[in-house]
């Protein structure tokens, strides 16, 4: 069993020695850690060169964006589980084992794990946070996943015009054939700063352009996969690009009163329409996303 853990990064030099380190820590399984350089311009790619294990494997990219960088990697892994990772993260290597040992005795089928996922910050609203609230649940997150080469061969490549990889991956979870397993322990720790993909400390007008373009997903997963997706699935979907776009346009009232989407999603979509509402949202962070 080889597991490879697949890291795009640019710019990291201030966190990537640690991220690097962490991985290595692994013992209990075989691994590959595939690290691609999407064209940094501080040192990160020496940082990288400076780990002699072979298991540390660089591609030299070329700028042209996460997506890509996690494409190239899964490309060149060899792998026969997948682990998605961050050049500003630290995983947990003692819980690596088991996020992958459930989806061992389901190799034919495509299958993922989620574990728990803990916040490091220099704000106390973030720091500490540990994602999901439910105790025997994992999150459904991009460093929060394992997966077989089943279920990879699904989801890659990912559309290179979406910002980020799981908002493409959780329709896969919610619409396709896939077991889903939770590991309930803290498998990542992840690094709240100011040059996250998506940034929380920003102005609400910033984060919500933020999210529109992850809510692409959406649209491209409804475009790619209409024809074998069932009628249930395909209402869902299109009632979610309808909540999105009220989202987008302000529109609470609009939002509440949307049929086929849980009551859940609309108030999540709620609290990212407009500027008081957000801030609501970001004052009391810890009580709407973990514990």
């Amino acid at each position: 069993m080889l597991v490879s853990i697949l890291m795009p990064v640019r710019n990291e030099s201030k966190y990537i020695s640690l991220a690097i380190g962490s991985v290595l820590g692994i013992s209990a399984i075989d691994f590959e850690l595939i690290v691609v350089d999407d064209g940094s311009s501080d040192n990160t790619k020496e940082i990288i060169q400076s780990f002699t294990d072979p298991k540390v494997k660089l591609i030299e990219g070329r700028g042209e964006g996460k997506v890509h960088a996690f494409n190239s990697a899964f490309a060149a892994a060899r792998g026969d589980f997948f682990i998605l990772f961050a050049g500003d993260d630290l995983i947990e290597s003692s819980v690596v084992s088991k996020r992958v040992e459930v989806l061992q005795a389901h190799d034919k089928a495509a299958c993922i794990s989620f574990c728990k996922v803990r916040m490091l910050s220099d704000e106390k609203k973030y720091d500490g946070v540990v994602i999901p609230k439910s105790s025997d649940r994992g999150a459904m997150t991009g460093g929060g996943m394992a997966f077989n080469r089943t279920f990879a061969e699904c989801v890659f490549p990912i559309p290179s015009d979406l910002p980020n990889e799981d908002s493409w991956i959780k329709h896969f979870v919610e619409f396709m054939d896939c077991k889903i397993f939770h590991v309930p322990e803290i498998g990542l720790h992840y690094r709240i700063h100011s040059s996250n993909s998506m940034r929380r400390d920003v102005a609400f007008i910033d984060f919500s352009t933020q999210l529109a373009r992850r809510e692409k997903a959406t649209e491209i997963f409804l475009h790619h996969y209409k024809n074998s997706l069932s009628a249930q699935a395909i209402l869902l979907l299109t009632a979610r690009l309808e909540i999105q776009r009220f989202r987008q346009g302000g529109k609470v009232l609009s939002i509440l009163l949307a049929s086929n989407v849980s009551w859940r999603e609309k108030l999540s979509a709620c609290f990212y329409s407009n500027r008081i509402l957000y801030n609501i949202r970001q004052k009391f962070y810890s009580f709407f996303s973990g514990r």
